[in-house]
């Protein structure tokens, strides 16, 4: 005889809670085949198939769909079928069919009849949700919510929150939740009266997010909690105690998995050639696509392999599902373009992880970024929280994976993390929030280009001159125009590569770099156009190539020069058609991205010479920036070498002396401002104790050419050297000013110096200065105070509005202007 509705309904409900699969088709059997609570019961068991491999999650959402168009008369039986749905649609990478099912959920949560126990699914969708974009503070709330909810302590529902709880709280870096989650869980297992119901399976899909799969009773959740909080805190004796005394049953019902803890394990202990042997035998049909190359791109980073890592989250990529494998290989493929000096790139792929810079496991990651990108004040403030939670061992290895970082920029970026006061908070920067869309400004703004590219020379002039007007245009019209640099070898070519990016329309895109005249033509041929499985010994996988993997972004082709006749040709090719044909495939692909190139010669000299073809020119050339070489802007060589040194060693006390800077004024400079930057670093580190650099410590000062730099040779009149960075084309027209900023260095005594973060601290440095020096340009103000623009712009107009300062114009530029103390005089004048 057929059960009553209501009867088998809350046999289906009950047995979904308890985690009982065989419950549930125990419940279908008593049903009438076409029943609405049959077809509901039977979606939760494919979705239970699912969850353990033996059925697709694509099926599994379709019977999921019919369920859930067939409502039955049980709002809870409804309310679990839309939350298994939405679980199906995550895992099927359908995020926007789960929201429409999540939105279900919450109707029906929101019914009279319903009790706690099963309100709580409600939250646990949400949690989904939450995690599946990387927000683990999101999901650690309403896992908090629902523990708040009424329901029996020490139920599967109970277990299954606190286990949730421990599994957020452990990615969102609060490892004093995660141990006080394991004690109490702990605790009531050992003191269950029910230990079947306690340790038996629990209600896929609700905690499966929590741990890879095959962890099916809560002791062995709760084992894998210990070893990855072990991992986490970079305590691995205890991860590995964890490991050992694993039971003879679990060891052999999750030997894969045990075998990715080991490799991680073995990683991150130095034992490189074990981890690769141990990762030869894991069963790759128990894990999801991509899972290798995931986990060798981890073992990558940890060895410091950046260009390895780059390879195996490309591959991981194209392997695996987004909603599987996406956040850790996203995290992965982040450290190294860090560590490989890809800043945009990188903030592109930290954005994605945490758009609002909230998320506090990313904290060191954010840090590290923001500081390659000279903004300090928001990266100490994300070190400082990572700081004040961080275990024992968590930062050593953070400082491991970050080997941008030299000791004494964390030394200096630490002690400003500790100055700042106790209530700072992480705040997104500026460009963060830009908008990317195609009819938006750029997000990096034009002012940029005076900070980017240091000099005051005529010939630097125009470079941003042309820059601002690319910029310009940019802003108006989406131009998939290529851009020819040309420049000798050290010129700063792919800087100017770099910044034209950011103020494009592409800024948000990757930026991808290659250097043409580093690799032979079968190699540079095989990352450019990609190739396909078997083209060549080696090709194991089929492998996209730059072109295509940039996607919509750049792709900066350096040394374009050194190519091949043959590769030319393919280049030209692929700039007119707009499509690629991997190595040894048939057919084309097409390509999205745009194409800078840089050339260290005269291509024109080339095409005379018969190197390089003249079609090819004429197809990159369609905007053109030409680079000086540095002994023909001479005097940009004083404020580089200041700017090369303020870098190195930050607020020390450290100065070029005089001669120095003559000397380096008269070298020639054959490896440009690369070589500069070179020589004083060299200067700096060999330096020691001595706070005042001499000609003495210069290697090359014996090749530099007697007598001050001619007129001719700086292509201006030779200027007076000043104490420190002139601050701006044009300032050498007004002899007066030119002559009282030789006369003094400006020294600032130790009791005035606080935390230039504060602006009171600020202002009071300032009175000083313009008390005994009289008078300065904002760029020296930048430079003396290590200041933002924006930040000296304010400090010296909230001056100039006490009337303790005064602005002077010394031509139809502000540039060109400077700032000067008021005196009794001026007011008398007035």
């Amino acid at each position: 005889m057929v059960k009553s509705l209501s009867i088998a309904s809350r046999a289906i409900v009950e047995s979904v809670l308890e985690g009982n699969p065989r419950g549930v088709l125990q419940a279908v059997r008593a049903l009438e085949p076409t029943a609405p609570d049959t077809l509901a019961a039977q979606a939760i068991v494919a979705c239970f198939e699912a969850l353990r491999g033996d059925f697709t999650y694509e099926d599994a959402l379709a019977s999921l769909d019919a369920a859930v168009a067939s409502a039955t008369a049980d709002n809870e039986l409804d309310l679990l079928v839309s939350a298994h749905a939405a679980w199906a649609a995550l895992q099927d990478d359908a995020p926007r069919d789960a929201r429409l099912h999540l939105h279900r959920v919450r109707d029906l949560a929101q019914h009279a009849s319903s009790r706690d126990t099963v309100r709580a699914w409600a939250h646990i969708t949400e949690a989904w949700l939450a995690e599946s974009v990387g927000d683990h503070l999101a999901a650690l709330q309403q896992i908090d919510d629902a523990l708040h909810l009424d329901m029996p302590g020490g139920s599967v529902t109970w277990f299954n929150l606190k286990l949730l709880q421990a599994h957020h709280a452990l990615q969102a870096a609060q490892l004093n939740l995660v141990d006080q989650n394991l004690a109490e869980l702990r605790s009531r297992l050992a003191t269950a009266t029910d230990l079947g119901r306690a340790a038996g399976p629990l209600p896929p899909p609700a905690t499966a997010r929590a741990w890879p799969t095959g962890a099916r009773t809560i002791d062995d959740c709760v084992t894998w909690l210990t070893i990855r909080r072990g991992l986490a805190a970079a305590e691995y004796e205890q991860a590995a105690e964890a490991l050992d005394a694993l039971t003879q049953q679990q060891h052999e019902r999750h030997t894969p998995l045990v075998n990715h803890w080991r490799v991680v394990l073995l990683a991150e202990t130095g034992h490189f050639s074990q981890a690769e042997r141990l990762l030869e035998t894991v069963d790759t049909t128990r894990h999801p696509p991509g899972y290798v190359d995931r986990t060798r791109a981890f073992l990558h980073a940890v060895r410091g392999d950046f260009a390895a890592v780059t390879h195996h989250t490309e591959a991981a990529f194209e392997n695996a599902p987004t909603t599987l494998l996406d956040q850790p290989t996203t995290l992965y493929r982040a450290w190294a373009d860090m560590a490989l000096g890809h800043i945009g790139d990188a903030r592109k792929r930290l954005t994605q992880l945490d758009p609002e810079q909230r998320q506090p496991h990313l904290d060191f990651e954010w840090s590290r970024l923001l500081l390659l990108e000279d903004d300090e004040q928001h990266a100490a403030t994300h070190l400082r929280r990572f700081l004040a939670r961080a275990a024992s061992g968590q930062l050593e290895r953070a400082l491991k994976l970050a080997p941008e970082l030299t000791a004494y920029q964390f030394a200096r970026l630490q002690r400003l993390a500790e100055s700042l006061p106790d209530d700072e908070e992480p705040a997104v920067a500026p460009d963060a929030e830009a908008d990317t869309t195609a009819a938006a400004a750029p997000p990096v703004p034009v002012e940029a280009v005076e900070q980017r590219l240091i000099g005051s020379s005529r010939a630097m002039d125009d470079v941003r001159q042309w820059i601002r007007r690319f910029a310009w245009i940019e802003r108006f019209a989406r131009l998939n125009t290529t851009v020819l640099i040309t420049g000798e070898t050290g010129t700063g070519k792919e800087v100017v590569a770099r910044l034209l990016r950011d103020m494009s329309g592409r800024s948000a895109e990757p930026f991808t770099a290659i250097n043409c005249g580093g690799m032979t033509d079968t190699l540079i041929e095989s990352e450019l156009f990609g190739h396909v499985r078997g083209a060549f010994t080696g090709a194991t996988r089929d492998y996209p190539g730059l072109f295509i993997s940039t996607g919509g972004g750049t792709i900066f082709l350096d040394e374009v020069n050194a190519m091949s006749p043959r590769l030319q040709a393919s280049l030209l090719r692929v700039l007119e058609s707009g499509e690629v044909r991997p190595v040894g495939g048939s057919k084309v692909k097409r390509i999205k991205c745009r194409v800078f190139a840089a050339a260290n010669e005269s291509l024109e000299n080339a095409m005379k010479d018969g190197r390089f073809r003249s079609d090819l020119y004429y197809r990159l050339s369609g905007l053109t920036i030409e680079l000086p070489a540095l002994r023909d802007r001479r005097e940009d060589i004083e404020p580089l070498a200041q700017h090369f040194l303020r870098l190195l060693i930050g607020d020390r006390a450290m100065t070029l002396g005089g001669d120095l800077i003559e000397a380096l004024r008269r070298y020639d400079w054959p490896g440009n401002v690369r070589e500069l930057r070179n020589e004083v670093e060299h200067i700096a580190l060999m330096a020691g104790d001595r706070t005042l650099l001499t000609t003495d410590m210069f290697r090359k000062a014996s090749s530099a050419k007697p007598g001050p730099a001619s007129a001719g040779e700086t292509g201006r009149d030779q200027l007076t050297t000043p104490p420190y960075p002139p601050a701006s084309a044009g300032l050498a027209d007004d002899p007066a000013r030119t002559a009282a900023n030789s006369i003094h260095v400006p020294t600032i005594p130790p009791e005035l110096m606080g935390n230039l973060r504060n602006a009171q601290v600020r202002r009071r440095v300032l009175r000083y200065l313009f008390d005994n020096y009289d008078q300065f340009t904002r760029a020296e103000i930048i430079d003396l105070l290590q200041c933002a623009p924006n930040t000296a712009t304010r400090d010296l107009k909230s001056l100039e509005s006490e009337g303790y300062i005064r602005r002077v114009i010394t031509s139809g530029h502000l540039r060109t202007s400077y700032f000067k103390r008021v005196t009794a005089d001026d007011n008398d004048g007035a």
